[in-house]
């Protein structure tokens, strides 16, 4: 199958559990259709239910015939086997707090591969499938191999200071192996939205409120972006950073001053910044930017309307003096 990810790492300790194993991109809306995969069987339907306990039980009798048993099904250990998250479900989450299946890192799939692993499962007989496409789960791989931060922590790598990246996402999305980088910046802001209708509307939108006016007494109004994965925003950072729109970010892993420091950052008038790019996790709640900002985009959409409620609502309050627009 296309899109089919295979860890080349040495497959002689635990810790190396997705060696051999495959991590498949399969759309949600074709959860129900089993006919392609027929060839792995049994095919397990995994409800989004890992606790901190061994996931798998087998007693004496079921290790001797070498069967395990999982929601009371069936296989055994020879056969490979293939996890389905089911789309909607609320998976539990793991001892780092960070849900199993909605993260898009590989290290959630690899804990999931330990367990396997102890109960004496094949790495080359596991196969994890996954709501999120195979280019999506490389660049992340690529991102946490060269250290940098999904957010404006810290100093990013030398590798990727100048374009936030740019090199690393057109060398992982590239059709033609032999295709060099864009050499300007309307080059790479052209790779972007070639195929992205949502960057086209976002500089359209930015455009027509006057974000680019360079003008003498030009307001230049002020943008709270909200996204869903952390991926999908570093992909928007890098496409403001090369239009040259100054942004800041406000992520989960930053510390109550770095939250402060950003934002006050957005608040300033004299300090550039015009767009705040968040997520509805980090900046649904707590953030105060009704002074400067009456407008917000939401790139993703939220995960339920409590959750868009909360993000309007870091416009629409108390001491807002301007129109809101979302």
């Amino acid at each position: 199958m296309r899109g089919c990810l295979t860890a080349t790492r040495d497959d002689s300790s635990p810790s190396s559990s997705l060696a051999n194993s495959q991590i498949l991109y399969w759309p949600t809306s074709c959860y129900h259709i089993v006919e392609p995969l027929s060839c792995v069987t049994p095919l397990v339907f995994y409800k989004g239910r890992l606790s901190h306990e061994p996931t798998f039980t087998a007693d004496k009798q079921a290790v001797a015939n070498a069967v395990l048993t999982f929601n009371h099904l069936l296989f055994r250990k020879s056969e490979r086997l293939l996890f389905v998250p089911v789309a909607g479900s609320r998976p539990e989450t793991d001892p780092n707090g960070t849900s199993v299946f909605n993260s898009v890192s590989a290290r959630h799939a690899e804990a999931l591969a330990v367990q396997l692993r102890r109960h004496g499962v094949p790495s080359s007989h596991l196969a994890i499938l996954t709501p999120y496409r195979a280019q999506h789960r490389r660049l992340t791989n690529d991102l946490s191999r060269l250290g940098l931060a999904l957010g404006q922590r810290g100093a990013p790598s030398r590798a990727l200071a100048s374009n936030w990246g740019f090199d690393v996402f057109f060398k992982r999305t590239r059709l033609d192996a032999s295709c060099l980088a864009p050499s300007t910046r309307f080059a790479c802001v052209f790779y972007l939205a070639r195929h992205c209708a949502k960057f086209r509307y976002l500089t359209k939108i930015l455009h027509d409120e006057g974000v680019f006016a360079t003008g003498p007494g030009a307001l230049r109004p002020r943008f709270i972006l909200f996204t869903q994965w952390p991926t999908v925003r570093w992909i928007v950072l890098m496409f403001l950073h090369i239009m040259d729109v100054e942004s800041r970010t406000i992520v989960a892993g930053m510390t109550a001053d770095e939250r402060a420091q950003a934002a006050d950052a957005f608040n300033s008038e004299d300090s550039g910044v015009v767009v705040l790019v968040t997520s509805f996790d980090s900046g649904g709640a707590r953030l105060n930017v009704h002074d400067c900002c009456s407008r917000a985009i939401f790139v993703e959409p939220p995960q339920g309307i409590h959750a868009a409620f909360q993000a309007m609502g870091r416009l629409h309050r108390l001491g807002q003096r301007h129109l809101q627009k979302v």
